[in-house]
C-alpha cells in the first residue's frame, strides 16, 4: 500500500499546482493485496452478526440458575485475519450502575494452557493478556478502547497468583498516566465499541497485541459493577462443589 499512498500524494501535489495527472487513478499494484474489510462494522447495529457463518462464531450463554455472576447473558466471538470481534448481551437490571462500567477480556492468545494466569473463574489459568475498558460513562454507552495488561509471572510468584496482573500491586509498576503498568493505555486505538439497548459490540486490532495468535485460542469475559464482578461468561451453574461456576474459557478458531 505504500506505493498507492505515494502515488496519491503525487497526484494531490499536481492538482494543487493546477496540473492534471496523466493516466488512470492509481490503485493497488499487481503484487499488493487490497485493504482487508471486516464483516463486522462497529456501529451498534448487530444485523451483520446474524449474517456470519454460524460455524465460525463461538457462543457462550448464561446457563440455568443458580448462577453466581449473572449480569452477562450471552457472548459471541468472531476472529478474522485482522480483528477480534465480540458481541455480548447483558441483564439491564443487573447492570444498573452505569456511571463507570468496566468490562474485561482475558485472552489466551497462544492457546497454551500451561502458560499465563488469570481470573479464578476459568481453569486452567492461562491468559497472557487482559483488556480492561469501560462500556458506560455517566449512563451513556462509551466506545470500548481498553488498556492492555500482560500477565506477570514474576509478580504472581512473589506476591500470589491473584497479583499476576501486576497493576494490582500498589506502587509496583506505573501510575495513572499508563493505567498502572499497562503495555498499552486506554484510548490508544486498540479497539472500538458501540452499544444499543442491552447489547454491545467491539472490535480489537489483533496485531496490536504482541506475539503470535494460535489458530484456536481461548477467551473469557466479565462485566463489573463498582469494580466487582457482576457477570461472567463462560460460566457454569453454581453447585456446592463449584459455587462460583468456574469452568474453562471459551474456544475460538480464527476464520482465515
Amino acid at each position: 500500500m505504500k506505493k498507492f499512498f505515494a502515488l496519491a500524494a503525487m497526484a494531490a501535489m499536481l492538482f494543487a499546482c493546477g496540473e492534471k495527472p496523466v493516466g488512470p487513478t492509481p490503485g493497488p499494484g499487481p503484487d499488493e493485496e487490497p485493504d482487508f474489510v471486516s464483516k463486522i462494522t462497529v456501529d451498534g447495529d448487530f444485523a451483520d452478526w446474524d449474517a456470519l457463518d454460524a460455524s465460525k462464531v463461538s457462543v457462550a450463554e448464561l446457563p440455568a440458575l443458580p448462577v453466581k455472576y449473572d449480569a452477562l447473558t450471552k457472548v459471541k466471538v468472531y476472529a478474522d485475519e485482522m480483528f477480534l470481534n465480540v458481541y455480548f448481551e447483558f441483564d439491564e437490571v443487573a447492570v444498573a450502575d452505569r456511571a463507570w462500567t468496566p468490562f474485561h477480556c482475558y485472552i489466551n492468545a497462544d492457546g497454551n494452557e500451561t502458560t499465563g494466569g488469570g481470573d479464578a473463574l476459568w481453569a486452567p489459568y492461562c491468559a497472557e493478556w487482559m483488556l480492561e475498558g469501560i462500556i458506560f460513562v455517566e449512563g451513556v454507552f462509551n466506545s470500548y478502547d481498553p488498556a492492555l495488561f500482560p500477565w506477570d509471572e514474576a509478580t504472581a510468584t512473589a506476591e500470589g497468583a491473584e497479583y499476576g496482573w501486576y497493576w494490582k500491586v500498589e506502587g509496583a509498576v506505573g501510575d495513572a498516566t499508563d493505567n498502572w503498568g499497562a503495555l498499552i493505555g486506554e484510548n490508544n486505538g486498540l479497539a472500538s465499541g458501540a452499544g444499543n439497548g442491552n447489547a454491545y459490540e467491539f472490535q480489537v486490532v489483533r496485531e496490536m497485541i504482541p506475539g503470535e495468535w494460535a489458530d484456536t485460542f481461548t477467551i473469557g469475559f466479565d462485566i463489573q459493577q463498582n469494580w466487582s464482578t457482576a457477570g461472567a461468561l463462560p460460566i457454569l451453574t453454581a453447585t456446592d462443589e463449584n459455587p462460583d461456576g468456574a469452568t474453562t474459557m471459551m474456544s475460538v478458531t480464527i476464520d482465515k
